[in-house]
């Protein structure tokens, strides 16, 4: 995930500029229905770039919690993305 938000375009081979839209406005609205503690979570993660750990300690939570939790969210957002999109598999 990190890779991804960090690449340009090119990341998305064969993917169109179309589908690339439509992908990141399925994503958008996903990442509104989490929850107020999951969408902070994302926000500290992957918009400020902290490290799971930086994280614990700012929430006041164990690492390990924390990357449980990321894990939870991002398999919960690939689900919503694939929803939206018709892409159940």
């Amino acid at each position: 995930t990190e890779f991804l938000l960090r690449s340009g375009p090119e990341v998305f081979g064969p993917l169109s500029q179309m589908e690339q839209t439509e992908s990141l406005a399925a994503l958008k609205e996903c990442v509104t229905k989490l929850p107020a503690a999951g969408r902070e979570v994302i926000r500290l993660r992957y918009f400020e770039g902290n490290p799971p750990g930086a994280i614990a300690g700012r929430l006041g939570r164990p690492a390990n919690q924390v990357r449980q939790y990321l894990l939870r969210l991002r398999r919960t957002l690939l689900e919503c993305v694939e929803h939206r999109l018709g892409n159940t598999a």
